[in-house]
């Protein structure tokens, strides 16, 4: 478990912008807080006490950094190419491969002729 990602997750849903915040939210020395960090460890009894006590889900907070609202916001914003730009995309694509396709042919020809030389 990431007890950084929890921390910043924390800082995140109380909108802290400081780790002194954060110190100053769970009541403890900075060195303490430091400690935590650099360990990856943390009170966990006194986490579970200062969620509850300012309503904040643990369950939110602990799960995988998924932010569900700026999901939405991408899909709203998605705007999908109209179908003829898709299909010149598609035309164009198809034109570049057969050129390839033609390019190793060609190769092969060569290193063909160049091993029946020898």
């Amino acid at each position: 478990m990431d007890i950084n990602l929890i921390l910043n997750r924390l800082k995140q849903i109380k909108k802290f912008q400081k780790d002194r915040q954060l110190v100053e939210f769970f009541e403890v020395k900075a060195s303490t807080f430091s400690s935590w960090r650099a360990r990856n460890t943390i009170d966990f009894e006194l986490l579970c006490k200062k969620c509850q006590e300012n309503n904040i889900s643990i369950d939110e907070l602990l799960s995988e950094e998924c932010d569900i609202t700026k999901m939405q916001q991408k899909v709203k914003e998605f705007t999908p190419a109209p179908v003829d730009t898709t299909t010149q995309l598609v035309n164009i694509l198809q034109n570049n491969l057969a050129e390839k396709d033609k390019q190793i042919a060609s190769l092969l020809s060569i290193i063909d002729k160049l091993s029946n030389k020898h």
